[in-house]
């Protein structure tokens, strides 16, 4: 995530199916054929009552 300048904080992070707890993110080392997915927090919309 250094590398790609991604704040860690408004992120989730899956490698290989299991979520990584964000005290781990520093330990965590990627291996070959790991599959990782970064989900980025984004808000916005409106709330709509009737």
């Amino acid at each position: 995530m250094r590398e790609l300048r991604i704040k860690h904080d408004r992120v989730a992070v899956e490698v290989n199916l299991s979520i990584i707890k964000k005290s781990d993110y520093g330990s965590c080392r990627l291996k070959d054929g790991d599959r990782s997915e970064i989900v980025n927090f984004v808000g916005g919309g409106q709330w709509k009552t009737s």
